[in-house]
Parts: C-alpha cells; sequence; structure tokens
C-alpha cells in the first residue's frame, strides 16, 4: 500500500473523530461470520487485522494518535481479545493493544484499545526468568483458551 494513501487516512481519521472513529467504525463495519465467535467479537478480530496494518506503515507516535493509546509504558495482551483469537484460530494475530490503566506500578487493571474491555490483574512476577513482565491475568473461570497468563510474554503460570 503506498504510504500516502495511508497518511491521508490517518489524517482524515484522526482529523474529524479522533480517536472516537474506531467505535463508528466497529458499528458499521462488515464482517464475515467466524467460527468460534459472537458478532462483535468479529469486529474486534476485523478491527486488530487493521491496526497491524496501521502499525505496519506507520510510526509508533502515529500510530498510538490514531487509536487513542497513550505513548507511554509497555502494551500487554488483551485476555478477552487474545481468548478470540485463539478461539477463531487468528494465531497470527497478536492481541497487545491493551495498557495498565491508570499507568502506575501499582496498577491493577489493563484496558484494550481494541475491544474496550476493562480487566483485573495481579502484579508478581512472570515465572518464565526472561520475561520481565509483572502482569499476570488471574482469572481461569471466564476463558476457554486464556487464564493464569503472563500479559507480557502470554506464557501460563504455575498456579
Amino acid at each position: 500500500m503506498p504510504s500516502y494513501i495511508l497518511q491521508s487516512l490517518v489524517a482524515f481519521l484522526s482529523g474529524i473523530w479522533d480517536s472516537s472513529w474506531i467505535k463508528d467504525f466497529k458499528s458499521v463495519m462488515i464482517t464475515e461470520r467466524l467460527y468460534g465467535v459472537f458478532e462483535g467479537e468479529e469486529e474486534d478480530i476485523q478491527l486488530m487485522q487493521y491496526f497491524v496494518l496501521f502499525e505496519k506503515y506507520l510510526t509508533n507516535k502515529e500510530f498510538f494518535s490514531l487509536i487513542g493509546m497513550p505513548t507511554g509504558g509497555r502494551r500487554y495482551l488483551c485476555p478477552y481479545c487474545s481468548d478470540n483469537v485463539v478461539e477463531t484460530g487468528a494465531a497470527i494475530l497478536d492481541a497487545n493493544y491493551a495498557k495498565l490503566t491508570p499507568n502506575e506500578p501499582s496498577s491493577t487493571e489493563v484496558t484494550c484499545w481494541v475491544c474496550g474491555n476493562e480487566t483485573e490483574v495481579e502484579r508478581r512476577d512472570c515465572c518464565q526468568s526472561e520475561c520481565k513482565g509483572n502482569v499476570i491475568f488471574t482469572d481461569e473461570t471466564t476463558y476457554n483458551h486464556f487464564s493464569n497468563t503472563c500479559l507480557t510474554c502470554g506464557n501460563e503460570q504455575q498456579s
């Protein structure tokens, strides 16, 4: 895709709607039925695919501005979107569009810029020695494929 087309699209979307374009766009997005997910979840998967495209051609600053995500702080996997990615077989997607809210060492919640979900997390070190993450999703009842997981590296934690 020529970069000038994407730059024009970004200027249009962020100049007219700011980050609220995402909600409006999801409401009119045409999607195909995906096995294993409900109607609203299809839009989230499709939106992640658009985000991947935007990230490929935009700088981090431009991308974050486009979707309204704060530039500071580490990105985390969203448990809800990650579960849907596994359920649909869209394993090429990393659902790492969540950030701590607020971005502070004591924060116990992440917010996803794809689905909008706010998820409680525990702050403890990941059991994988090479991972420096300390944001753990501990719920083992809500999702079929994603529980007791480090939201930095995606590895399942020891109970």
